[in-house]
């Protein structure tokens, strides 16, 4: 899944569109699994067409349960403005990843209603609205499906613990402190530009972690060797900032000194996004471990 080549495709082209769905509930820190990404867009003839332009470079096909890739790709589709208009829900593949473009949000409502429940989201590069947590648990709810309903324990406990947060800057800036307003959440994924370069101890220990990986696991794909160093490296250094996370593998990867990589950049992206949702998805278990053995 290459999010932030789909979200450059949508910037490009000025679509208005809301990540929703379960990378929003990622990009808002909720332990999430999702193999697709959701959208949900301004159904207006110029944004359709907009849309639609982004995505054409992206070879968009169908996804349909139960067949391959191949099998859909050999179906009678083409994306354009009028097959768009005409479904609620498309499920599409395409060279980023699976996209699922949604007219109507159960819980929420239309376009309008869903951009007035979205919040800014920094995700790799671009910013795009996400539809913010309450909205997102009234969705779950509201569709009632086994996979919507156990990730609603997550989101809750995300929720709940972002207005302690809240709460507490408030009562700082009562204090004197300065503090960000709860009204104005600003939540950040991938790689802020601003952030500091990564130290020489983070670069050191990453080709470490890479040269004891490849000697343990010597036909293991380079991509996972270099995603599972970072996530390693993110642990034993959790004050490093994702920039800096990013900056150590393009330093150090051994994919891309192989050369398997056409775009360093997105790489670069998608290795990180993965190492630290693989941390997450640890510390999610350990958790629900933990809770067991009580």
């Amino acid at each position: 899944m290459d999010i932030g080549r789909l979200l450059g495709q949508f910037a490009d082209e000025r679509a208005e569109v809301v990540l929703v769905g379960g990378w929003a509930a990622i990009a808002h820190g909720v332990v999430h699994l999702t193999n697709d990404v959701d959208f949900c867009y301004a159904p207006d003839p110029a944004n359709v067409e907009r849309v639609v332009r982004a995505l054409a470079p992206l070879r968009p096909r169908l996804r349909v349960e139960g067949l391959t890739d191949e099998q859909a790709a050999a179906l009678p589709f083409r994306l354009d403005s009028r097959t768009l208009r005409g479904h609620e829900l498309l499920t599409l593949v395409t060279d980023a990843g699976a996209v699922d473009l949604i007219r109507t949000i159960p819980g929420v409502g239309d376009y309008a209603a869903v951009r007035a429940a979205a919040i800014p989201v920094e995700a790799f590069g671009h910013t795009v609205p996400a539809l913010d947590l309450p909205a997102l648990i009234d969705s779950k709810r509201a569709v009632r499906r086994p996979k919507d309903l156990a990730a609603l324990p997550q989101i809750e406990a995300t929720l709940r613990s972002r207005t302690d947060q809240d709460q507490d800057r408030n009562q700082g800036a009562m204090r004197g402190a300065s503090a960000t307003p709860a009204d104005a959440p600003h939540i950040v994924v991938g790689t802020p530009p601003s952030s500091p370069a990564p130290s020489d101890a983070l670069a050191t220990e990453f080709r470490q972690r890479v040269d004891g990986l490849r000697a343990t696991r010597p036909q293991a794909p380079l991509d996972q060797v270099d995603a599972a160093a970072l996530r390693d490296v993110a642990l034993a250094h959790p004050d490093a900032t994702p920039h800096a996370l990013r900056e150590t593998l393009l330093d150090g990867s051994v994919a891309l000194d192989a050369g398997t990589v056409a775009d360093a950049e997105r790489y670069a992206d998608a290795t990180v996004a993965r190492a630290l949702l693989d941390l997450q998805v640890r510390a999610a278990r350990a958790a629900h471990n933990r809770e067991r053995v009580r």
